[in-house]
């Protein structure tokens, strides 16, 4: 009767354990879904931010050819 008192309590623990690694599991999940798609939020910023950067430089050199001429 001692050695399944033990195998119940074991196999309680076992299910603990499995149920924390399963979360924990799932929390890394979300974790690196959450970054994936702040990297996306933030290329595309970084995007946008390189066109203006690209149009503001292309307007410039627009108006040094017009003063020039």
């Amino acid at each position: 009767i001692v050695k399944k008192m033990k195998k119940i309590v074991l196999n309680k623990k076992k299910l603990e354990y499995k149920t924390k690694y399963d979360n924990l599991q799932e929390e890394i999940r979300l974790i690196l879904f959450d970054r994936a798609k702040l990297e996306q939020e933030l290329i595309g910023e970084l995007q946008e931010h390189i066109q203006e950067k690209q149009r503001s430089t292309e307007d410039m050199q627009k108006y040094r050819l017009k003063i020039e001429q």
